[in-house]
């Protein structure tokens, strides 16, 4: 099996696999702050769904790690298939190395040839998979490690909804405390209703006695505004005649003081 048929073969397991969701030690914190159900399940729900999608992802790197070890057991027999070929082609030509010598340019000398590029060419094969199962080697690690990773935030990912599960637990009792509450709240309501119906009444009473005040006290400003206006009219007039009075009393004491003379 070639790396390119292997690629072939991890390809459609490649394209199924999700990005792990990063790991925010801020989580709890955040859980805990968010006093309403509706969010926190909601939380809940997301956290769920990327569960979901790393334990899809654990199962592909399984599946991965299948491909490889079978990939790797099958170049493991190619491996040893082509050793086994390369001592049989040793052997041959010490066998023939003999008569090699006898008839250099004979029908024989072209077999040893041919068994001599024979030989190279399954050496260069054996280079070739040991750098593929090298390659493939290191592969396997990095899955492996990953795997183990995965495995890790999958554990805390269980321990953080466990948590909200808790968390959502506690919400509830509250909530229902707080529903209890508000039911004796609203029977007390009821009862004190007809005592602040009545006592809105006497409000609205003194409310309109208020206005009628009011409205009495802008009449009689009104009517201080007019006879404040009668008033500085009467003034008004009262300047005019003393100022004529005065003038008329000048004139006399200039002719009071011409008979004088």
């Amino acid at each position: 099996m070639s790396t390119i048929t292997f690629q072939c073969e991890l390809e459609p397991y490649l394209k199924r696999l999700g990005t792990i969701p990063e790991d925010k030690p801020s989580f709890v914190k955040e859980v805990y702050a968010v006093d309403d159900i509706e969010i926190l399940r909601q939380l809940i729900i997301k956290k769920e769904r990327e569960r979901q999608t790393i334990s899809n992802d654990l199962d592909v790197a399984a599946r991965i790690g299948l491909v490889i070890s079978e990939t790797n057991e099958a170049i493991q027999l190619k491996l040893e298939q082509l050793e086994r070929e390369n001592k049989i082609f040793h052997e041959e030509l010490r066998t023939r190395g003999q008569y090699k010598k006898e008839n250099e340019f004979g029908e024989g000398g072209e077999e040893c040839m041919f068994l001599q590029q024979e030989l190279d060419q399954a050496r260069r094969e054996i280079l070739k998979f040991r750098k593929e199962m090298d390659g493939l080697s290191a592969q396997l690690n990095d899955m492996a490690s990953e795997m183990v990773d995965s495995r890790s935030k999958v554990s805390i990912y269980a321990k953080r909804l466990a948590e909200v599960e808790q968390k959502l637990t506690t919400t509830r009792d509250v909530n229902t405390k707080l529903q209890s509450l508000l039911d004796k709240t609203l029977t007390s309501q009821k009862q004190s209703s007809s005592n602040t119906s009545l006592l809105v009444k006497n409000i609205q009473l003194d409310l309109e006695r208020v206005i009628n005040e009011n409205e009495q006290l802008r009449v009689r400003v009104a009517e201080l505004e007019g006879q404040q206006i009668e008033n500085e009219e009467k003034i008004a007039a009262m300047v005019i005649q003393a100022q004529e009075y005065a003038s008329r009393l000048e004139q006399a004491q200039n002719t009071i003081h011409s008979l004088m003379d």
